[in-house]
C-alpha cells in the first residue's frame, strides 16, 4: 500500500511566524501512529508473513529555511 500526505501551510517571515502556520506541526498525529505502529506476523499455511511499514520519502517545497 502507498500513499502520499501532503498538508498545506502558510508562509510567514521570520520576525512575524505568529501570521503563518508551520505544515510540519500537522504532522505530529501521523508520527505519533507510525510510530506506535506494531506489526503483525501472521502464519498463513505454515508460511509466516511479516508486515513492515516505511516511510521512505519526506518532502518540503520551502526554498528558505529558518531553523
Amino acid at each position: 500500500m502507498r500513499f502520499t500526505l501532503e498538508l498545506k501551510g502558510e508562509r510567514a517571515h521570520t520576525a512575524r511566524p505568529w501570521m503563518g502556520r508551520m505544515r510540519s506541526t500537522g504532522y505530529q498525529a501521523y508520527w505519533t501512529a507510525i510510530s506506535d505502529y506494531e506489526s503483525r506476523n501472521p502464519v498463513i499455511e505454515g508460511c509466516q508473513y511479516r508486515e513492515a511499514l516505511q516511510v521512505v520519502r519526506l518532502k518540503g517545497n520551502s526554498r528558505k529555511c529558518c531553523p
